[in-house]
């Protein structure tokens, strides 16, 4: 996977977490998912099962050398040509490949390295100093190969399942988690959207669990994992390291007292850079010439704004209009994004339902601004972060939803066996608020039935991917 200058379109596909819809007169507006639950009191002790490595269970070392032991070729039984195949088939037509053709799973070497790795005090990839110094350029063909491992770990839950095994299961689940949280671990965007789509897998078997008979209630196994799952601050920082590369030490330049001019030879490599960059982004097809004159006109056109900026930096006229035209619009470049970039990134440190119309209002303006706006470059890389922020809180909403179904079955058990009416009668654990809304779970319950429900946020069309829709039913 080679990382592009949008993460988000590179990683669309990833986006596919579960989220809510709530517009009860009119019905609901995604096909529901379908739960058949059995009532379930908390276990002895209550986080008897955990969905997390615990700290006792770690051993010391980087998790990321035990998960590049399991590409090993030899151990790649999942991406054999018929494997792969009969692994398709199953996915799209389950009653017709049965799961115990997959028993190999269980003793898969690729995937206890993966538990091994999952249980180590630490993951480090390595990665923020090559994104430093490779910038867009940077591959991660990697990546690609945790949603494989992804796919064959989910089957083992599930054979462990059937058998009973919940142990065996919660060792999977955990695995799982570890997995998604140590992938999002990185200094991409990317890195945080397959994390979340790993852990989404993850949850969807921990949907599949609860429904097993003698599943035990995961109310506070949920509860106790970290908040938000997927965290965003090392990638959203490492996002804007690629200018380290394009143009180096422009960051300190624009920190320090007064700037100093440029030598040709460094001008000429920063511009060989920018060249590159624009290439690989699609914007520029033509040769070196026509490049250079493209950003020597681009540079003349924006340097009144550019002075103006640098000037704005508490520099002197006489040391600004003593740098060549060429390191003025680079500085203003870097100057402009990071001003952009922070004022969208500020917004993501709040609750979701604070900070999607805040970023929406950020960008809506920063379109109409852009026309006036003599930058390119730091409109061309900035990152959608409206898109990350969705993935992050659809998937924090799909635990929260589980644990209503949780809280649920508790009652249940309190309750011979029925559901409650509203979702306030449970009294004997918090019930969680949607996420995304800020506002309860939508819940509407008939008999041995309920619908637990959750919309999409304001201005989205509903799809599965933003809108959650669970039909609950009851067996006693």
């Amino acid at each position: 996977m080679k990382r592009s200058l949008s993460p988000l379109a590179a990683a669309s596909v990833l986006l596919l977490a579960a989220s809510p819809s709530l517009a009860q007169e009119e019905g609901p507006a995604v096909a529901p998912v379908r739960l058949t639950l059995r009532p379930a009191g908390e276990p002895t002790p209550a986080l008897k099962y955990h969905l997390l490595p615990e700290l006792r269970e770690l051993k010391p070392g980087n998790a990321a050398l035990l998960y590049y032991r399991a590409f090993s070729p030899d151990w790649l039984t999942h991406l054999q040509p018929k494997v792969a195949k009969r692994l398709d088939e199953h996915e799209a037509h389950p009653n017709k490949v049965p799961l115990d053709e997959f028993r190999w799973v269980l003793h898969d070497k690729a995937l206890q390295e993966i538990d091994l790795a999952a249980r180590r005090e630490f993951c480090n990839w390595e990665l923020t100093e090559r994104a430093r110094k490779e910038g867009i350029a940077l591959l991660m063909p990697d990546l690609q190969g945790f949603r494989g491992f992804a796919r064959v770990l989910m089957l083992r839950a599930r054979l462990e399942m059937v058998e009973g095994r919940h142990d065996r299961v919660t060792h999977s689940l955990q695995t799982g988690f570890a997995v998604a949280r140590h992938v999002a671990d990185g200094p991409t965007l990317i890195h945080a959207l397959v994390g979340a789509f790993l852990a989404r897998l993850t949850l969807d078997e921990t949907r599949q669990w609860i429904q097993q008979p003698g599943a035990p209630n995961l109310y506070w196994a949920l509860t106790d994992l970290p908040r938000p799952l997927i965290d965003l601050r090392k990638p959203l920082q490492g996002e804007s390291l690629f200018l380290d590369q394009l143009f180096p030490e422009a960051r300190d330049t624009l920190a320090s007292d007064r700037p100093l001019p440029l030598s040709p030879a460094q001008l000429d490599a920063m511009m060989l850079r920018l060249r590159g960059a624009w290439q690989a982004g699609g914007e520029r097809r033509s040769g070196e010439l026509e490049d250079r004159l493209n950003l020597a006109v681009q540079a003349a056109k924006a340097y009144p704004q550019a002075r103006r900026t640098l000037l704005a930096n508490g520099w002197q006229p006489r040391d600004v209009d003593a740098l060549p035209v060429i390191q003025t619009y680079l500085l203003f470049e870097v100057a402009t994004y990071d001003r952009i970039y922070d004022e969208l990134r500020k917004w993501t440190a709040l609750p979701y339902e604070q900070a999607r119309p805040r970023i929406d209002q950020t960008l809506e303006r920063l379109k109409r601004d852009r026309a006036e706006q003599a930058s390119a470059l730091a409109y061309l890389y900035l990152p959608g972060l409206e898109k990350v922020l969705d993935s992050q809180a659809f998937l924090q909403r799909k635990v929260d939803a589980l644990r209503c179904v949780e809280a649920l079955r508790l009652y249940a058990v309190a309750h011979d066996g029925k559901l409650p009416a509203r979702l306030d009668e449970i009294t004997d654990v918090p019930v969680p608020a949607d996420p995304v809304t800020g506002k309860p779970f939508g819940y509407r319950a008939a008999g041995d039935t309920a619908t637990l429900s959750a919309p999409p946020p304001p201005g989205q069309t509903p799809n599965p991917a933003n809108t959650l829709v669970y039909e609950i039913t009851l067996k006693k």
